[in-house]
């Protein structure tokens, strides 16, 4: 006979113990039982930790809007899987952990994506904790991005017994992001076009961008725009109002007012010296602040336009 329970100790604490019982004899007088009482706390303390810990990992993976699972190293099965998996993958937790589970996974994963999804994988069984990315066609046809991080979960001799793992939808960033790489191409080839020199600034002030009539009108063919401080480098740029020539200070160009002030500025004269030695020019300045639907500030743009030839000949005319 095998039978658990607690006892309590004189100074009021419990115990765990195991009873194991088994006759010795039998010799008409009554049955004679001996006994073996082991005190078995620690581990009934370690086995309940375990189920403690198993339960808030359920409860965390119930909540996770990310995927969690639980892989058997050998075999690869799942042993856990969280439900944000049925919502990422348009499959039922039943369906998935059916058969081989491996298998459900990797038939899901698009061909262009699937070996190198599948080697990330064994490189976890080999003891590597591996992060990648790759797409998955769900069931209703829609292509869902995913990046996945696993990690191998070791037993007490080192061997890795299982790999865990933490699975993000990354739709939405992957799309945004190509969406602003898009929006940059786009940029990009309408500043090439426009025949006025242009930049455009961050919120801080600092040129990401100027286009190649830029370069041309100050003479920057070999300059980075981001290599520009704001504001105290735009003290290097000469200029001076045209026609009373004050000179500008850093925080005087139209640029800068667009950022510090918001200030919208409508075809401001101002004389220049190019970087590249040649003369003077005067250029029509008009200058905006660029504002999001909420309020917040994202950067500026200026454009400029060369008026020095005919501002020279109408000073020509007038003498």
């Amino acid at each position: 006979m095998r039978i658990e329970y607690r006892v309590m100790r004189p100074d009021g604490g419990t115990r765990w113990v195991l009873e194991r019982s088994f006759p010795i004899s039998n010799d008409g007088a009554g049955r004679r039982m001996a006994g073996v009482v082991s005190d078995i706390s620690d581990g009934r303390e370690a086995e309940e930790r375990v189920r403690t810990t198993e339960a808030l990992l359920r409860q965390f993976g119930d909540a996770s809007s990310n995927i969690l699972w639980v892989r058997d190293a050998a075999t690869l099965q799942w042993e856990y899987l969280s439900p944000a998996f049925e919502a990422t993958y348009g499959v039922s937790l039943a369906d998935a952990l059916t058969g081989e589970t491996f298998r459900n996974w990797t038939d899901l994963i698009v061909d262009e994506d699937r070996h190198r999804a599948v080697a990330s994988v064994q490189r976890v069984r080999e003891g590597e904790s591996v992060s990648f990315e790759y797409r998955i066609r769900r069931p209703d046809g829609r292509i869902r991005w995913l990046r996945d991080t696993d990690f191998p979960m070791r037993a007490e001799d080192g061997r890795i017994q299982r790999f865990g793992g933490v699975g993000e939808d990354i739709t939405d960033f992957v799309l945004a992001q190509a969406e602003r790489e898009r929006s940059r191409v786009l940029l990009d080839a309408v500043l090439a076009a426009l025949p006025t020199a242009t930049i455009i600034t961050d919120a801080t002030g600092r040129p990401v961008r100027w286009n190649r009539a830029h370069e041309q009108l100050w003479g920057v063919f070999d300059r980075d725009p981001s290599s520009v401080e704001p504001f105290e480098g735009y003290a290097e740029w000469k200029g001076w109002r045209y026609p009373d020539g004050t000179p500008l200070r850093s925080r005087d160009w139209p640029l800068a007012r667009a950022v510090t002030q918001r200030e919208a500025t409508a075809d401001e004269l101002i004389e220049i010296e190019p970087f590249d030695g040649r003369p003077r020019a005067i250029v029509l300045v008009t200058a905006a602040p660029i504002i999001r639907a909420d309020g917040e500030l994202l950067g500026a743009v200026v454009v400029q336009t060369d008026v020095t030839a005919r501002l020279r000949a109408e000073e020509g005319l007038r003498r």
